[in-house]
């Protein structure tokens, strides 16, 4: 968000207007990691 904080999977994907089960499809290897690297926002805590 504008803090630049990375927001939990389930607030994102609500944000967007999907299921965060389709963003894992979409995204399968952890969707927010790649979001977030893509977006330039720091890494998610509790990604390896």
């Amino acid at each position: 968000d504008e803090d630049g904080v990375v927001p939990p999977i389930r607030k994102f994907a609500k944000a967007m207007g999907v299921d965060s089960k389709h963003l894992y499809d979409v995204f399968m290897k952890g969707p927010m990691k790649l979001i977030c690297k893509w977006g330039g926002l720091p890494k998610p805590t509790g990604c390896v």
